[in-house]
């Protein structure tokens, strides 16, 4: 390991240059978030050079996630089932959504934070919070094409109307009686030509 001259100003600075001098520091620096942290910012593969005990502290990976620096399976299992852990995760990270437990998808804050910063992540969210306007109103104004996880409020005019005012083709994914709606055809070929081949037959 590195001789014991070496303060930790000194391996900070070092890491920052190359982080896969992390392998060669002793055991006690690999259990020092900051000194992996400044690792990993230089070199992301030096992760595996960690003490595995940094697995399942809270402020150390959920730096990680803000630098884009693991995985979703980095964390012990037990952070995930920890509220807070979750909540601050997914507002860094909104895939970090799908990776908490059931229990947390199903919590209509945390599926509210993950939808509006990506509303593809309505897809792992409870069937109960799938079917609550509110979330699937805040998924489609991000992400139309959410709608396609909303199986229950595909006959709603509000949310049928939020989603293709932001992508006409989202209609697809409309009921039958929208899709067969003039005036929500003509706001999806509005918005674009291609959503014509999503109208209901009657209209064809």
């Amino acid at each position: 390991g590195a001789p014991a001259r070496f303060n930790r100003e000194f391996l900070l600075l070092t890491m920052a240059c190359n982080g896969r001098a992390l392998q060669h520091l002793s055991d006690e620096w690999k259990k020092d978030p900051d000194i992996v942290l400044a690792a990993v910012s230089e070199f992301p593969g030096a992760l595996r050079f960690a003490d595995p005990e940094l697995r399942s502290c809270k402020p150390f990976v959920l730096a990680l996630f803000q630098r884009r620096a693991c995985t979703l399976k980095y964390p012990v299992e037990e952070l995930w089932e920890d509220r807070d852990f979750v909540l601050q995760a997914v507002q860094i990270q909104s895939s970090a959504f799908q990776a908490a437990s059931a229990a947390f998808r199903g919590d209509p804050e945390i599926a509210m934070l993950a939808v509006q910063r990506h509303g593809y992540t309505l897809q792992f969210a409870s069937t109960e919070l799938r079917a609550e306007k509110k979330i699937v109103l805040a998924a489609v104004r991000q992400y139309a094409s959410a709608l396609a996880s909303a199986p229950k409020l595909q006959e709603d005019r509000e949310v049928v109307e939020t989603a293709v005012r932001r992508n006409g083709c989202s209609l697809r994914y409309a009921a039958q009686t929208l899709r067969e709606d003039k005036e929500m055809v003509l706001l999806a070929v509005r918005q674009q030509g291609f959503a014509l081949q999503f109208a209901g037959e009657r209209l064809q």
